[in-house]
């Protein structure tokens, strides 16, 4: 059942008060209004709905100092600057698969899109990240067509064009603070394919790179030299941030066990769990489906989950379900249980439980009988190049051969070319805050 998330008027949301001797103030409520997944507080509750509060659009709320964006001195709006922007294009050639994340269709009442990339983060107490998933915001034309996820973009002025197109909207990737490790925004490469012409250059590139059929797929990129886009920062984000290209070796989505068949083997997966709810909420028993059938999820003080609203509202669509599973996340006996958008055989029937690593890595994860894997043997440990920005505009081409693992995980295989079975690219921001702006994602080659 489908409920519209209506905002409360901030008026009403003024009041915030703390939580006595523990070290803890509650969060601004006017900043879960804007960001309601906010890490270790739970969503607010519109009283007509019982439903969670959610901006009708995306909000990029200040960090660090507030301080204001001075805008880049890079500029694409003469042809004498474009020629001094663009000098770094030459002797390279651009795939056709890109990036540029304006409005799909050029239909001017939606938004811009990051299709098909997700975001992330360390789940630092009191930290977050924005945006969300486009079809999250009500006030985006479209958003409910499958063919539309992904992160909605930010609209900018005078972005990177060395054609003299128009550019509106770039990536957007801004939160804090983080304390443990960062977070990122990851795009699986082969959906692309998924709602092109065939006969596209993702589709062309398009290979089985595990070899059982399987959905989940890579990109063959070893046509090209390595990747490249335009990238910048707000001026309270860190000026770092890392490129990441996961392949068949290290990929944790190729390595899942799949209707089709069992996981590669390449890697094994690991979950991490939290026994209780960690965003403030109570883990109680929410009506989940028609037939009455219930399920534990951490919900506001006060709501009673039975409510329409609260529930997972219409399960057959992934939007509502997945809005709702990030904030109001299974706990309890469902703790591990996949969503029901994503069902993932490895995690059913598992238990959130604690396992400690020889004394040097203690928590909790899901797992059945079987332990967890130990870290020499799990997936995650992709490819990684680093970059610096600047708050202007700058042109980034990073040659394949300059990405390397961490070496926190499983090992590739020695001499593997890892272009041959990309099967994703991500942003990866460390510790701090974060505040960047990428554009024009594609492969090159040089000339």
């Amino acid at each position: 059942m489908k409920r519209a998330l209506r905002l409360i008027p901030l008026l009403l949301l003024a009041a915030c008060t703390g939580k006595g001797n523990t070290g803890r103030t509650d969060a601004d409520p006017a900043l879960v209004a804007q960001v309601p997944w906010l890490n270790g507080a739970p969503a607010l509750t519109d009283p007509s709905t019982m439903g969670p509060v959610v901006p009708t659009l995306p909000v990029y709320p200040p960090i660090r100092e507030g301080l204001a964006d001075p805008g880049s001195r890079v500029k694409f709006d003469t042809e004498a600057h474009r020629d001094v922007a663009c000098a770094a294009l030459e002797g390279i050639e651009l795939s056709s698969w890109q990036h540029d994340f304006e409005p799909p269709g050029g239909v001017a009442d939606r938004a811009g899109l990051a299709q098909f990339f997700s975001a992330y983060d360390d789940k630092t107490d009191g930290s977050w990240h924005v945006p969300g998933d486009v079809a999250w915001y009500r006030g985006i034309s479209g958003t409910r067509d499958t063919a539309l996820w992904g992160l909605a973009a930010d609209r900018i002025e005078g972005g990177p064009s060395c054609d003299g197109a128009v550019n509106n909207w770039a990536l957007h990737i801004k939160g804090g603070r983080f304390n443990y490790y960062g977070g990122g925004a990851e795009h699986p490469l082969s959906l692309d394919c998924k709602n092109s012409d065939p006969a596209s250059e993702a589709c062309a590139m398009k290979v089985d790179a595990v070899g059982d059929g399987r959905p989940d797929q890579a990109l063959n990129a070893s046509s090209y030299d390595g990747v490249a886009f335009w990238a910048r920062r707000g001026p309270d984000g860190a000026s770092g941030l890392m490129v990441n290209l996961q392949d068949k070796y290290t990929s944790d989505r190729l390595a899942r066990t799949d209707p089709v068949g069992p996981g590669v083997g390449y890697c094994q997966r690991i979950k991490q769990c939290a026994p209780t709810c960690t965003n403030g909420g109570e883990c109680l028993p929410t009506v989940s489906n028609d037939e009455g059938e219930s399920d534990f999820r951490c919900v506001p003080p006060g709501v009673n989950p039975g409510d329409p609203g609260v529930r997972p509202a219409d399960l057959t669509n992934n939007y509502e379900a997945a809005l709702l599973q990030q904030l109001y996340p299974p706990c309890g006996v469902n703790t591990c249980d996949p969503p029901s958008y994503d069902a993932d055989i490895d995690y059913t029937n598992t238990q959130c439980k604690p396992y400690n690593f020889t004394g040097l890595e203690e928590n909790y994860w899901c797992f059945g009988d079987k332990p967890p894997a130990a870290p020499d043997e799990r997936c995650g440990d992709g490819f990684v190049s680093n970059i610096s920005l600047s708050t202007d505009w700058q042109f980034y081409k990073l040659p394949f051969d300059r990405f390397q693992q961490v070496g926190f995980a499983k090992k590739v295989p020695p001499f593997d070319v890892p272009q041959k079975t990309l099967y994703s690219i991500a942003f990866l921001f460390s510790v701090g805050y974060t505040d960047f702006y990428v554009d024009n994602l594609s492969f090159y080659r040089n000339q």
